[in-house]
């Protein structure tokens, strides 16, 4: 089995941004009330991060100065890991436009053969792009026949909804396709945290505690599937990237449905926070971005079985505390539900 190799400033980089948005979250949540300005700050965050990763290559250049004599993974980085790369163009004749140079540090393209074939398959590129399958072709196997008609209205749905901008005719709709589908995907995600929340009543079971299972386990499913692919390909630094990356739009992005609230729906109370564990939560997250940089750096920057284990380990155990500290099971901490 191959083993990923990591390297040290890509997942130190993520590791840092991701503590200073947990730690911003706790600071702000501290009273379990958010105001506008509260939430104004976790996005001026988020934007600083942003600004970041654009001049990474600068900082990590900065950082290697000063710290590579007392830190020797920093020069573990190879020359010519650079970050810019242009997109995928077309032309006239052969429609995709394939760029052929290297950029090791995402794991998108590979050194000798363009792009990687999971990065073209995971974005239907493999395929010539006037020659895809039908979406409605019936599948021959029983199960994906049975699936593929219980999700035939959705995908009536989105095939006359989001242009499929592969084709030669929808090719600079792309624009219309990226907007499209991120209607679509706060549509579903709004349907699925109403089910979470309908089950959750119905099964008497506290919000907090289906958001720490079911609804975090269907949210971060994509995120893991993709980076579980990425590392088959032998790109470490991209899964960590990306499951890390994602984590911190998730914290300081808390900040805009809050600042929506709290500047133009309800100016006149700030936002309640339900969940008095959730200081106790985001500590929690906190140390656990902590021991897993920890965790790669004992075992040699490999991302391997290993480590996998102790992830799911401590995934497991920062789960169990969670939800008993919800439950009111340890620490002082009355379940409260929502009001209607």
């Amino acid at each position: 089995m191959s083993v990923g190799r990591l390297t040290c400033w890509p997942l130190f980089r993520d590791c840092v941004a991701y503590a200073i948005s947990v730690t911003a979250v706790i600071t702000i949540i501290w009273d379990n009330k958010v105001y506008w300005y509260d939430a104004a700050c976790l996005l001026l965050v988020y934007g600083l991060y942003i600004a970041a990763l654009c001049f990474d290559t600068h900082i990590f250049k900065y950082v290697a100065r000063w710290f590579s004599p007392c830190c020797s993974c920093l020069d573990k980085r190879e020359e010519g890991q650079s970050e810019e790369q242009p997109l995928i163009g077309w032309n006239d004749t052969t429609n995709l436009l394939v760029h052929r140079r290297s950029r090791a540090d995402s794991g998108i393209f590979q050194d000798d053969s363009g792009y990687s074939h999971l990065s073209l398959s995971l974005h239907g590129l493999n395929e010539n792009s006037e020659d895809h399958s039908s979406v409605f072709a019936m599948p021959e196997n029983d199960l994906k026949r049975i699936l593929w008609v219980l999700s035939l209205p959705v995908i009536l749905l989105l095939y006359l909804t989001v242009p499929d901008c592969r084709k030669r005719f929808w090719k600079r709709w792309f624009m219309v396709t990226f907007f499209m589908s991120a209607v679509w995907i706060s549509a579903f995600t709004y349907i699925l945290v109403w089910m979470v929340t309908i089950v959750g009543e119905t099964l008497e079971i506290p919000d907090t505690v289906m958001g720490l299972t079911l609804l975090a386990a269907g949210t971060s499913i994509p995120d893991t599937v993709a980076s579980v692919m990425v590392a088959r390909e032998g790109k470490g630094d991209m899964a960590m990237s990306n499951i890390v990356g994602s984590n911190v739009f998730d914290m300081l992005c808390l900040g805009l449905p809050w600042f929506i609230k709290t500047a133009f729906v309800d100016t006149s109370s700030p936002v309640e926070v339900n969940s008095t564990g959730l200081v106790f939560t985001a500590a929690t997250l906190l140390l656990s971005i902590i021991l897993l940089f920890v965790a790669v750096h004992v075992n040699g920057w490999k991302l391997n079985k290993k480590l996998g284990v102790v992830s799911l380990f401590f995934y497991l155990l920062f789960a169990t505390l969670s939800i008993l500290y919800e439950l009111g099971i340890i620490g002082n901490n009355p379940i409260r539900v929502c009001p209607d």
